[in-house]
């Protein structure tokens, strides 16, 4: 497997310059040219023995580069994302989006205003102002019919999708054809576990399974889209919020609007110093604030916004 590199933050700059990132690979420090602020996900393998990111020079600057240090593509793109399990990266050039390989290739010219990432094969594009249609890896059509909402394909087959603005949501196979019938609110995309979160009504969010039928009955406020760890935010009626798994079972319930709406690593935030786990347990972490020092003082600053509360202890005099 190629080596990843390793980045770090470039501080001695001028107050108003990027914070440069200078790139460790194999025991080499490179500062690159143009300077890199910023990587846009993760290295992908290139399969060729190399690596390739996304990554940007600056506004407006993006391009891709490799594990040492070398702009495959020069940053003269308006914006780039990270590579999907496809191998296919988004980008966008002249306003207008197209798709780059994982060797730098430019594989689908960029010709539409907006696009969603490849999965499983399928991506949307907008053609005109109210309609999107799927694309192949060619770039091609994969089937006739445009959709108002076009969600992504998943494992299963199928994406979420509305005719029109006034339609009801259901589900689509690979061949564009009605699999759920539109007859939802709103609906997202199924979990690996085969449920996908559905809205009967406004703010009526239950979950269905594959074939439209309900198991977790329309009494949500809101439910997101699973995650990798197989849990969807919630807010429940009378705005208490917490994560439910795929059979609907709360794992986290009856908290607060402190509740991050994001997990990540099976982590999730509760207000200022808590963190609960995938399982629901609570995190035994310590409680960490930043801190920033007031020009001319060396000391904290009690009005900066980014503040660490220091224990008592430690504010004792030497």
């Amino acid at each position: 497997m190629p080596t990843r590199p390793i980045l770090i933050r470039n501080h001695f700059q001028a107050d108003d310059a990027y914070g440069d990132l200078l790139l460790i690979h194999e025991g080499v420090a490179r500062a690159m040219e143009p300077a890199l602020v910023q990587v846009l996900g993760p290295f992908r393998d290139d399969g060729r023995g190399g690596l390739i990111a996304a990554a940007s020079a600056g506004d407006d600057a993006c391009g891709y580069i490799n594990a040492t240090g070398d702009w495959l593509v020069a940053p003269d793109l308006d914006d780039a994302y990270t590579f999907s399990d496809d191998g296919l990266s988004r980008f966008r050039k002249n306003g207008l989006w197209g798709y780059m390989n994982l060797l730098g290739q430019c594989v689908i010219a960029p010709r539409h205003e907006a696009v969603s990432a490849f999965a499983h094969g399928l991506a949307a594009v907008k053609v005109s102002a109210t309609a999107w249609r799927y694309i192949d890896l060619h770039g091609q059509f994969a089937f006739d019919g445009s959709f108002f909402n076009a969600g992504q394909f998943v494992a299963n087959g199928l994406a979420a999708a509305r005719l029109s603005e006034q339609d009801k949501t259901g589900y689509i196979g690979r061949d564009g054809q009605w699999i759920i019938a539109a007859q939802f609110d709103d609906a997202l995309g199924f979990s690996v576990h085969g449920v996908a979160p559905a809205a009967s009504a406004p703010d009526m969010f239950g979950l269905i399974d594959t074939a439209g039928n309900s198991i977790v009955p329309p009494r949500h406020d809101r439910i997101d889209q699973f995650n990798a760890d197989g849990l969807a935010f919630c807010i429940q009626k009378g705005f208490t919020f917490g994560y439910l798994d795929a059979s609907g079972k709360h794992v986290l319930k009856d908290q607060s609007c402190h509740l991050s709406t994001t997990m990540s690593c099976g982590i999730v935030k509760y207000g200022e110093k808590t963190f609960f786990k995938a399982d629901g347990s609570e995190l035994d972490t310590p409680y960490v604030y930043w801190e920033r020092i007031s020009p001319g003082t060396g000391l904290p600053s009690a009005t900066d916004p980014l503040q660490r509360k220091l224990p008592p202890e430690s504010m004792t005099a030497p």
